[in-house]
Protein backbone atom coordinates (compact mmCIF):
# COMPACT_ATOMS: atom_id res chain seq x y z
CA UNK A 1 0.00 0.00 0.00
CA UNK A 2 1.44 3.16 -1.51
CA UNK A 3 2.41 5.43 2.09
CA UNK A 4 1.74 8.86 1.18
CA UNK A 5 -1.78 7.63 -0.35
CA UNK A 6 -2.80 4.96 1.98
CA UNK A 7 -6.22 6.37 2.38
CA UNK A 8 -7.19 6.82 -1.25
CA UNK A 9 -6.26 3.28 -1.54
CA UNK A 10 -8.41 2.63 1.28
CA UNK A 11 -11.55 3.88 -0.55
CA UNK A 12 -10.60 2.36 -3.65
CA UNK A 13 -10.53 -1.03 -2.15
CA UNK A 14 -13.90 -0.02 0.26
CA UNK A 15 -15.67 0.90 -3.31
CA UNK A 16 -14.66 -2.30 -5.20
CA UNK A 17 -15.95 -4.41 -2.32
CA UNK A 18 -18.80 -2.89 -1.90
CA UNK A 19 -19.01 -2.99 -5.41
CA UNK A 20 -18.57 -7.04 -5.28
CA UNK A 21 -21.00 -6.81 -2.44
CA UNK A 22 -23.88 -5.29 -4.59
CA UNK A 23 -23.30 -7.78 -7.74
CA UNK A 24 -23.22 -10.38 -5.01
CA UNK A 25 -26.85 -9.39 -4.33
CA UNK A 26 -28.03 -9.14 -7.60
CA UNK A 27 -26.91 -12.38 -8.45
CA UNK A 28 -28.81 -13.52 -6.09
CA UNK A 29 -31.93 -11.52 -7.04
CA UNK A 30 -31.97 -9.43 -4.17
CA UNK A 31 -35.29 -7.19 -4.33
CA UNK A 32 -34.43 -3.07 -3.48
CA UNK A 33 -36.54 -3.52 -0.35
CA UNK A 34 -33.96 -6.46 0.66
CA UNK A 35 -30.74 -4.66 -0.04
CA UNK A 36 -32.02 -1.82 2.56
CA UNK A 37 -31.85 -4.29 5.06
CA UNK A 38 -28.74 -6.54 3.79
CA UNK A 39 -26.69 -3.87 3.41
CA UNK A 40 -27.02 -1.64 6.66
CA UNK A 41 -27.07 -5.42 8.13
CA UNK A 42 -23.24 -6.75 6.50
CA UNK A 43 -21.77 -3.30 7.53
CA UNK A 44 -23.32 -3.76 11.43
CA UNK A 45 -21.89 -6.96 12.08
CA UNK A 46 -18.47 -6.15 10.45
CA UNK A 47 -18.28 -2.78 12.47
CA UNK A 48 -19.47 -4.64 15.40
CA UNK A 49 -16.45 -6.85 14.75
CA UNK A 50 -14.09 -4.72 14.30
CA UNK A 51 -15.09 -2.43 17.15
CA UNK A 52 -15.31 -5.45 19.42
CA UNK A 53 -11.18 -6.07 18.47
CA UNK A 54 -11.01 -2.69 19.28
CA UNK A 55 -12.13 -2.24 22.33
CA UNK A 56 -9.74 -5.58 23.22
CA UNK A 57 -6.74 -3.29 22.68
CA UNK A 58 -8.03 -1.43 25.66
CA UNK A 59 -6.86 -4.55 28.01
CA UNK A 60 -4.18 -6.29 25.12
CA UNK A 61 -6.46 -8.88 23.72
CA UNK A 62 -7.81 -10.16 20.77
CA UNK A 63 -11.32 -11.09 20.93
CA UNK A 64 -12.08 -11.77 16.95
CA UNK A 65 -8.85 -12.98 16.18
CA UNK A 66 -9.15 -13.26 12.40
CA UNK A 67 -6.10 -11.21 10.18
CA UNK A 68 -9.14 -9.68 8.17
CA UNK A 69 -10.90 -7.80 11.10
CA UNK A 70 -7.59 -6.38 12.40
CA UNK A 71 -6.66 -5.02 8.30
CA UNK A 72 -10.21 -3.50 8.83
CA UNK A 73 -9.18 -1.67 12.21
CA UNK A 74 -5.93 -0.87 11.47
CA UNK A 75 -6.75 1.00 8.15
CA UNK A 76 -9.91 2.35 9.46
CA UNK A 77 -12.81 0.79 7.22
CA UNK A 78 -14.71 1.21 9.94
CA UNK A 79 -15.38 4.86 9.50
CA UNK A 80 -16.55 3.58 6.06
CA UNK A 81 -18.90 1.06 7.44
CA UNK A 82 -20.33 3.54 9.46
CA UNK A 83 -21.40 5.95 6.37
CA UNK A 84 -23.33 2.78 4.74
CA UNK A 85 -25.37 3.05 7.81
CA UNK A 86 -25.86 6.61 7.47
CA UNK A 87 -26.46 6.91 3.81
CA UNK A 88 -29.43 4.45 4.56
CA UNK A 89 -30.80 6.43 7.69
CA UNK A 90 -33.79 8.75 7.56
CA UNK A 91 -33.54 12.18 7.20
CA UNK A 92 -34.61 13.87 10.42
CA UNK A 93 -33.90 17.62 10.62
CA UNK A 94 -32.22 18.40 14.58
CA UNK A 95 -32.48 22.03 15.04
CA UNK A 96 -30.39 22.33 18.11
CA UNK A 97 -27.50 20.93 15.76
CA UNK A 98 -25.21 24.37 16.42
CA UNK A 99 -25.17 23.51 19.82
CA UNK A 100 -23.78 20.09 19.01
CA UNK A 101 -21.78 19.91 16.47
CA UNK A 102 -19.02 22.19 18.52
CA UNK A 103 -18.63 19.52 21.05
CA UNK A 104 -18.82 16.77 17.75
CA UNK A 105 -15.30 18.60 17.04
CA UNK A 106 -13.71 19.60 19.84
CA UNK A 107 -14.28 16.01 22.31
CA UNK A 108 -12.46 13.51 19.52
CA UNK A 109 -9.27 16.12 19.39
CA UNK A 110 -9.51 16.58 23.24
CA UNK A 111 -9.54 12.44 23.02
CA UNK A 112 -6.62 12.37 20.51
CA UNK A 113 -4.28 14.86 22.52
CA UNK A 114 -4.36 13.04 25.55
CA UNK A 115 -3.48 9.38 23.60
CA UNK A 116 -0.66 8.32 22.32
CA UNK A 117 0.75 9.57 19.64
CA UNK A 118 0.04 7.97 16.25
CA UNK A 119 3.20 8.27 14.56
CA UNK A 120 4.80 6.95 17.70
CA UNK A 121 6.55 3.15 17.71
CA UNK A 122 4.36 0.40 19.97
CA UNK A 123 0.99 -0.76 20.87
CA UNK A 124 -1.71 2.48 20.90
CA UNK A 125 -4.50 1.34 23.22
CA UNK A 126 -6.45 4.41 23.74
CA UNK A 127 -5.65 5.55 20.20
CA UNK A 128 -7.08 2.54 18.71
CA UNK A 129 -9.20 1.06 21.45
CA UNK A 130 -11.38 4.18 22.21
CA UNK A 131 -10.44 7.29 20.71
CA UNK A 132 -10.53 6.11 17.33
CA UNK A 133 -14.46 4.52 17.25
CA UNK A 134 -15.24 7.03 19.57
CA UNK A 135 -14.08 9.99 16.63
CA UNK A 136 -15.72 7.90 14.02
CA UNK A 137 -19.06 8.17 16.34
CA UNK A 138 -18.76 12.04 16.90
CA UNK A 139 -18.22 12.36 12.88
CA UNK A 140 -20.99 10.41 12.09
CA UNK A 141 -23.67 12.66 14.32
CA UNK A 142 -22.03 15.29 12.49
CA UNK A 143 -22.08 14.59 9.30
CA UNK A 144 -25.78 13.70 10.17
CA UNK A 145 -26.60 17.08 11.37
CA UNK A 146 -25.04 18.92 7.97
CA UNK A 147 -27.20 16.82 5.82
CA UNK A 148 -30.13 19.04 7.03
CA UNK A 149 -27.71 22.04 6.51
CA UNK A 150 -28.00 22.29 10.37
CA UNK A 151 -24.55 21.21 11.51
CA UNK A 152 -23.52 25.08 12.35
CA UNK A 153 -24.93 28.54 12.59
CA UNK A 154 -23.95 31.56 10.27
CA UNK A 155 -25.36 30.23 7.17
CA UNK A 156 -25.92 33.45 5.59
CA UNK A 157 -22.04 34.32 6.25
CA UNK A 158 -19.29 34.92 3.65
CA UNK A 159 -17.40 32.17 5.70
CA UNK A 160 -20.20 30.17 6.02
CA UNK A 161 -20.24 30.21 2.01
CA UNK A 162 -16.82 29.96 1.79
CA UNK A 163 -16.73 26.84 3.37
CA UNK A 164 -19.35 25.46 1.91
CA UNK A 165 -17.44 26.22 -1.37
CA UNK A 166 -14.73 24.49 -0.38
CA UNK A 167 -16.44 21.32 1.16
CA UNK A 168 -18.66 20.83 -2.04
CA UNK A 169 -15.15 20.49 -3.76
CA UNK A 170 -13.40 18.47 -1.17
CA UNK A 171 -13.73 15.13 -2.63
CA UNK A 172 -11.79 16.55 -5.59
CA UNK A 173 -9.61 18.24 -3.39
CA UNK A 174 -8.39 15.39 -1.89
CA UNK A 175 -8.01 13.53 -5.24
CA UNK A 176 -5.85 16.33 -7.03
CA UNK A 177 -3.84 18.14 -4.42
CA UNK A 178 -0.82 15.05 -4.26
CA UNK A 179 -0.36 15.30 -8.47
CA UNK A 180 -0.51 19.32 -7.81
CA UNK A 181 1.76 18.99 -5.38
CA UNK A 182 4.12 16.64 -7.50
CA UNK A 183 3.71 18.83 -10.34
CA UNK A 184 5.05 22.20 -8.30
CA UNK A 185 8.00 19.61 -6.64
CA UNK A 186 8.99 18.70 -10.83
CA UNK A 187 8.27 22.27 -11.62
CA UNK A 188 10.78 23.53 -8.77
CA UNK A 189 13.46 20.89 -10.11
CA UNK A 190 13.54 21.92 -13.75
CA UNK A 191 13.30 25.32 -13.18
CA UNK A 192 14.29 26.51 -9.83
CA UNK A 193 16.04 23.95 -7.77
CA UNK A 194 17.99 26.55 -5.50
CA UNK A 195 14.30 26.80 -4.11
CA UNK A 196 14.62 23.34 -2.79
CA UNK A 197 17.98 24.49 -0.45
CA UNK A 198 15.55 26.72 1.82
CA UNK A 199 12.88 25.07 3.92
CA UNK A 200 11.18 28.65 4.30
CA UNK A 201 11.92 29.53 0.51
CA UNK A 202 10.49 26.16 -0.29
CA UNK A 203 7.19 26.11 1.80
CA UNK A 204 6.30 29.54 1.17
CA UNK A 205 7.02 28.66 -2.77
CA UNK A 206 5.34 25.39 -2.58
CA UNK A 207 2.27 27.00 -1.02
CA UNK A 208 1.65 29.72 -3.30
CA UNK A 209 1.97 26.98 -6.45
CA UNK A 210 -0.36 24.56 -4.79
CA UNK A 211 -3.07 26.04 -3.13
CA UNK A 212 -4.15 28.12 -6.11
CA UNK A 213 -3.71 25.39 -8.72
CA UNK A 214 -5.59 22.39 -6.56
CA UNK A 215 -8.45 24.58 -6.45
CA UNK A 216 -8.80 25.60 -9.57
CA UNK A 217 -8.49 21.81 -11.04
CA UNK A 218 -10.71 20.84 -8.13
CA UNK A 219 -12.98 23.35 -9.07
CA UNK A 220 -12.89 22.24 -12.59
CA UNK A 221 -13.05 18.63 -11.42
CA UNK A 222 -16.32 19.38 -9.54
CA UNK A 223 -17.94 21.39 -12.30
CA UNK A 224 -17.14 19.28 -15.06
CA UNK A 225 -17.17 15.58 -13.96
CA UNK A 226 -18.57 15.16 -10.24
CA UNK A 227 -21.52 17.61 -10.45
CA UNK A 228 -22.38 16.03 -14.45
CA UNK A 229 -22.30 12.42 -13.21
CA UNK A 230 -23.70 13.23 -9.73
CA UNK A 231 -26.23 14.43 -11.45
CA UNK A 232 -26.55 11.65 -14.03
CA UNK A 233 -27.09 9.51 -11.16
CA UNK A 234 -29.56 10.94 -9.52
CA UNK A 235 -31.61 11.03 -12.54
CA UNK A 236 -30.83 7.34 -13.15
CA UNK A 237 -32.04 6.53 -9.06
CA UNK A 238 -35.07 8.71 -10.16
CA UNK A 239 -35.84 6.87 -13.31
CA UNK A 240 -35.18 3.37 -11.60
CA UNK A 241 -37.53 4.03 -8.88
CA UNK A 242 -40.50 5.03 -10.91
CA UNK A 243 -40.18 2.29 -13.16
CA UNK A 244 -40.97 -0.04 -10.16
Amino acid sequence: MNGAMWSLSVEFQFYAAFAGVLFTLALIRFSPAHYRVALPAIAAVLFVLVLADRLGQLVGSDPVPLAFIDYLWRFRFDFMLLGVGLALLLVVEIHDGPIFAPLLLVMPMAWVSVSEDQLGPGLKPVLDGFTTPFMALCFLALVYLARTNNAFAGQGTLLYRIMLWIGDRSYSIYLLHFPVMALAWMGIARFAPSIFNGAISYGVTQVVLVIPMTFLAANFSFEKVEGPFRRYGERWLTANARGR
